[in-house]
C-alpha cells in the first residue's frame, strides 16, 4: 500500500504489468536504433560480461519508465514508453545505468534490518540519484535528449496524484519527497534554458503538497550540493553524504576500496 502511495510523486514509477518474451536489441523498432543509440549499445555490449536483453511492460501509474535489472548470466531493461522518440531516450537512459555498472560507478546500496517497503523506497531513490545525474551529461554527451526524461519526472512532481493527508504529514514521507525534489532540481540545472519547467514551479508545487518538503530539499543542497562525481570513491562519498544528510542511518553504501557497507 505504502509502495503505491510513493509512486503517486515518484521521479520514474516501478514497471508493473505483464511482460513480453524478452529480446535483443536488433528486435526494437527500427526507428528507435539510431546511429548514437546502436554505438551506445554496442560499446557497452563489448564491455560487458553478459548479454543485455529488453522487455516491452505495460504499465498501469505511467507511460513513460524503465528500469534495469543485473543478473549473473544477463542484464534485462524492461521499459514502457509512448513513442519512437520517448523510447530512444529513455532506452539511453537505461542503458547509462548498465554503462555505470561496466565502468564500476554504479552504487552498491543496502537496507539492513527488515525488509521495509519505504526503506527499500529510500534506498533505490539514494543509489539511483548519483548515477541518474552523471546519466544526463552522458546523455547530453553524446547527443541523446534527457530533457524529455527529465520533463516527465519534473510533470510527475508538479501534478502529483492524491496522497493521504496522514501520510503527507508524517516525517519520513516529507524527507522522501524532499529527496526527490532535491534530485530533480540537480539535474535541472544541467539543462539551462532548454527546459521550461523551472525551479520555483517545482518549490511551488511542492510546498502546496507539504511546505517541510522544500525545506529538506534546501538542507539536502546544502549538505551534498551537487551530485557530481568523476570515480568509484568520489561517488561512493557523495552517495554516503547524500543519504546522512536524508537521515537514514540503516542504508548502507558499499565502499569501493574496502567492500565494507558503511
Amino acid at each position: 500500500m505504502l509502495t503505491s502511495l510513493l509512486v503517486l510523486i515518484s521521479c520514474v514509477a516501478p514497471i508493473t504489468g505483464a511482460e513480453v518474451k524478452k529480446f535483443d536489441f536488433s528486435d526494437l523498432p527500427p526507428a528507435v536504433k539510431t546511429v548514437r543509440l546502436t554505438d551506445f549499445f554496442t560499446e557497452i555490449q563489448r564491455e560487458s560480461a553478459v548479454p543485455i536483453r529488453f522487455l516491452r511492460a505495460d504499465l498501469s501509474l505511467a507511460n513513460l519508465a524503465g528500469q534495469t535489472s543485473f543478473f549473473p548470466t544477463e542484464t534485462i531493461v524492461r521499459y514502457s514508453v509512448t513513442s519512437d522518440v520517448e523510447l530512444e531516450n529513455l532506452l539511453a537512459h537505461e542503458l547509462g545505468h548498465v554503462f555505470l555498472h561496466v565502468k564500476g560507478l554504479s552504487m552498491d546500496v543496502r537496507t539492513s534490518g527488515l525488509n521495509d517497503e519505504f526503506l527499500n523506497a529510500i534506498r533505490d531513490d539514494i543509489s539511483s540519484a548519483v548515477e541518474d545525474y552523471l546519466i544526463v551529461k552522458i546523455m547530453l554527451k553524446r547527443g541523446f535528449r534527457p530533457q524529455l526524461v527529465w520533463e516527465n519526472l519534473a510533470n510527475n512532481l508538479l501534478n502529483p496524484q492524491y496522497i493521504p493527508p496522514n501520510i503527507v504529514a508524517g516525517d519520513g514521507f516529507q524527507r522522501f519527497a524532499g529527496l526527490r525534489l532535491f534530485c530533480v532540481l540537480n539535474q535541472r540545472g544541467l539543462f539551462g534554458n532548454e527546459v521550461t519547467i523551472t525551479r520555483e514551479q517545482l518549490e511551488k508545487a511542492a510546498i502546496a503538497l507539504q511546505p517541510n518538503i522544500v525545506q529538506h530539499e534546501r538542507n539536502y543542497q546544502a549538505d551534498v550540493g551537487t551530485l557530481d562525481c568523476n570515480d568509484a570513491q568520489s561517488c561512493f562519498v557523495k552517495t554516503k553524504k547524500l543519504r546522512d544528510a536524508v537521515g537514514f542511518p540503516s542504508v548502507t553504501v558499499r565502499n569501493p576500496k574496502t567492500g565494507i557497507f558503511e
